[in-house]
C-alpha cells in the first residue's frame, strides 16, 4: 500500500482538487433542479407528480448502481470509473439542457444519475488509497466541504439561471466544469491500485435491486393519476415486491453478493442506518416541496426562492462540530437532539400560509438545517462504531445507499401526500403555477398535511435512535470509514 502513496504535495492537492470537483458537481445537481421544478411544470404543463420524476429518475439511478460501481472500481480501477462517471454526467447534462419534452428530460436525468452514481461510488476511496495517513482526515474534510458547497450553491444558482437565461442552463453550466475536470483527471488521477482478489460481479442482484426500487417507487408516485386501486398501480407494486423478494433471496444465497445481508445482524447498525434513511427522507421531501410553496403559493421568483432555501445547507457545515459534541456527550444524545429539532421545524412548517413573513420561513428552514447538521455525522458514526473493522467498508457503502434512497423516498412520500390532499374539484393538470395564482389557498391543505408527515417521520427516526444501545467499548473518534460514509 505504501508504494501507492503520492509523495508530491503538489500532486496531492491536484488529485484532491479533481475529486472535490466531482463531489461538488454531483451534490450540486442533486439540489439545483428542485428550485426550478415549478417553472418546468408550467412550461411542460405537468403535474407535481409528473415533474417529480425529474428528481426521482436521477436519485433512482444514483442509488441503484452505487454498490455495483463500487465493485467495478475495485476490478477496473477507481480512476477509470470516476472519469467515466464524469463523462457520463457531463453528456447527460448536455442532453438534459437540450430536452424538447418532459419525457426526454426524465430519461436524460436518469443518465445523469448513472454518472453521479459512478462518482459517488469511488470518489471517497482516493484519500485513503493515495494520500499519507496524516493527511487523510483533512482530505475528507475538504471533500465534505465541497459536497456541502454543492448543496448550498444549488438553490440560488438554479434560481438565478432560471430567472435570467432559462432553466436549461442549470444543465449547461456543468459542461465547462465537467470538461475541465475530465482533462485534469486524465492527467493527475493515479492508475495503480491493489489487485482485486474477488472479481465476481453480481449483475443479476444489481438488476433486481433497480427493478424493485423502480416498481415500488413509481406507483407510489403516480398513484393519484393511475388510481390507487387500479390494475396498473396494484400490478406494478406486486412486481416491485416480487423483485425485492427475489433480490433478498439471491443476496442471501449467492457466494458473491452485491450486498452481504449478514451486516444487518448488527442491531445498532440496522437501527441507526434506518434512522439515517428516514432523516434523509425528510431532507428530500423539504427540498422537493418547498420550491412549490415559495414560488406557487407565495409567488416568489426562482432566484428569491433559491436564496431562501440556501439556509438549509448551512447545517451541512456543522459536521465536525457535531462530531465533537458526539464524542463528548454520546452520538445517541446528539442525534436525538437533532431529530427533536427536525420535528419542531416541521411543526413550524405546518403554520406557514399565504401571509407568513419571510423571516419566519427562513427561521424555520434554518432550524431544519441545524437539525440535519446535528444528526447526520453522529448518526453515521453511531451506525459504524459497532461494526467489525472488516465490515466497515461495506457498511459505509450501505450508508451511502441509505442517503440516496432516503432522498428518493422523501420525494415520493411528500409529493404523494401533497397531491393526494389537494381538493378533488381541482384536477391534477390544474395544479400548475397559473392555476395556483388564481386560488393559492387551494394548495394549503396539501402542504400542511405533507409537513405533518415530516413531524411523524422525525419522531420515528428518534424512536429508532433511542433504541440504539451504547457500544460495549469506549466511543471512538470518526475513523476513515465513518468519514467516508459521512462525506457521501
Amino acid at each position: 500500500m505504501d508504494e501507492l502513496i503520492v509523495t508530491s504535495v503538489r500532486r496531492q492537492w491536484l488529485l484532491l482538487s479533481v475529486v472535490a470537483v466531482g463531489a461538488f458537481m454531483a451534490n450540486l445537481d442533486t439540489c439545483i433542479v428542485n428550485v426550478c421544478l415549478p417553472t418546468i411544470a408550467r412550461e411542460y404543463e405537468a403535474s407535481p407528480s409528473a415533474v417529480s420524476l425529474v428528481v426521482l429518475s436521477y436519485l433512482l439511478c444514483e442509488v441503484s448502481f452505487l454498490l455495483l460501481f463500487g465493485k467495478l472500481g475495485q476490478i477496473w480501477g477507481i480512476s477509470r470509473i470516476f472519469l467515466l462517471g464524469f463523462a457520463t454526467f457531463t453528456v447527460g447534462s448536455l442532453l438534459c439542457g437540450l430536452s424538447p419534452s418532459l419525457v426526454h428530460l426524465v430519461g436524460w436525468r436518469a443518465l445523469q444519475g448513472v454518472g453521479g452514481s459512478m462518482i459517488f461510488a469511488v470518489m471517497l476511496v482516493f484519500p485513503g488509497l493515495y494520500l499519507p495517513a496524516g493527511k487523510r482526515a483533512a482530505a475528507m474534510g475538504v471533500l465534505t466541504t465541497a459536497s456541502a458547497l454543492g448543496v448550498a450553491a444549488g438553490p440560488p444558482l438554479g434560481g438565478l439561471l432560471t430567472s435570467t437565461v432559462g432553466w436549461h442552463w442549470i444543465f449547461f453550466v456543468n459542461l465547462p466544469i465537467g470538461a475541465a475536470a475530465l482533462a485534469a483527471g486524465a492527467v493527475w488521477l493515479p492508475r495503480r491500485q491493489p489487485a482485486c482478489a474477488d472479481r465476481h460481479l453480481d449483475v443479476p442482484g444489481a438488476a433486481l435491486s433497480f427493478l424493485a426500487l423502480l416498481f415500488l417507487l413509481l406507483p407510489l408516485n403516480m398513484g393519484r393519476e393511475w388510481g390507487w386501486l387500479s390494475t396498473m398501480t396494484l400490478g406494478t407494486l406486486a412486481v416491485g415486491l416480487g423483485c425485492a423478494l427475489a433480490f433478498v433471496l439471491r443476496e442471501w444465497r449467492t457466494r458473491h453478493p452485491l450486498l452481504d445481508l449478514r451486516l444487518f445482524r448488527h442491531r445498532n447498525f440496522s437501527l441507526a442506518a434506518t434512522a439515517f434513511l428516514i432523516a434523509m427522507a425528510t431532507t428530500g421531501g423539504v427540498l422537493f416541496l418547498f420550491p412549490f410553496y415559495l414560488q406557487v403559493q407565495r409567488g416568489l421568483a426562482p432566484f428569491a426562492s433559491g436564496g431562501v432555501l440556501m439556509v438549509i445547507a448551512a447545517g451541512q457545515l456543522l459536521g465536525p462540530w457535531a462530531g465533537g459534541l458526539a464524542d463528548r456527550y454520546g452520538g445517541r444524545s446528539v442525534c436525538s437532539a437533532g431529530l427533536v429539532l427536525s420535528a419542531l421545524a416541521f411543526a413550524l412548517f405546518c403554520l406557514l400560509n399565504d401571509l407568513t413573513p419571510i423571516w419566519f420561513i427562513v427561521l424555520a428552514l434554518s432550524l431544519f438545517g441545524l437539525s440535519q447538521g446535528l444528526n447526520k455525522a453522529p448518526n453515521i458514526n453511531l451506525a459504524l462504531e459497532d461494526v467489525p473493522a472488516l465490515d466497515k467498508p461495506l457498511a459505509g457503502s450501505v450508508i451511502a445507499v441509505a442517503r440516496s434512497l432516503g432522498l428518493a423516498v422523501g420525494v415520493v412520500a411528500f409529493e404523494t401526500v401533497f397531491s393526494d390532499q389537494i381538493p378533488h374539484n381541482v384536477s391534477v393538470e390544474d395544479v400548475s403555477e397559473q392555476a395556483a395564482h388564481v386560488a393559492p389557498g387551494l394548495l394549503q391543505h396539501g402542504f400542511t398535511t405533507a409537513f405533518l408527515l415530516g413531524v411523524a417521520l422525525s419522531f420515528l427516526a428518534l424512536f429508532l435512535t433511542l433504541r440504539v444501545r451504547r457500544a460495549p467499548r469506549a466511543l471512538e473518534q470518526f475513523d476513515a470509514a465513518g468519514k467516508t460514509a459521512g462525506a457521501a
